[in-house]
């Protein structure tokens, strides 16, 4: 896991971190899930609602993407990942993405919460 500095900074340090009720998951999800444009105009909308002090932004690299021999079997394993997180999708919100010849898994996350 590694905090998005790239985007913002370093963010901010564990004694600024408010907690809160961070973004409203479900409404955001139906925003995104709606546009058919995922561009600057939905990006925006994001950080409207995005508050470093009660929400992370992490992305993640599947480990064991040597392993990936084929698309289809690649993209069952993005299914099954997604399928896991059911239990805390009020808490969260993830795109994951399999990214060319080698068939890499990359993924973004937004949590409510400083972890």
């Amino acid at each position: 896991r590694q905090f998005m500095s790239d985007l913002l900074g370093a963010g901010p340090p564990p004694s600024d971190f408010k907690g809160g009720d961070g973004i409203d998951m479900a409404a955001w999800k139906a925003t995104y899930d709606a546009s058919s444009a995922k561009d600057a105009a939905m990006m925006e909308k994001f950080w409207s609602v995005y508050d470093p002090s009660s929400t992370s932004i992490w992305t993640m690299v599947y480990d064991e993407a040597d392993s990936n021999e084929n698309l289809d079997e690649t993209v069952e394993i993005v299914k099954e990942f997604m399928s896991k997180t059911e239990s805390i999708k009020d808490h969260c919100w993830g795109v994951m993405h399999v990214l060319g010849e080698g068939l890499e898994i990359e993924g973004l996350w937004v949590f409510n919460g400083e972890e």
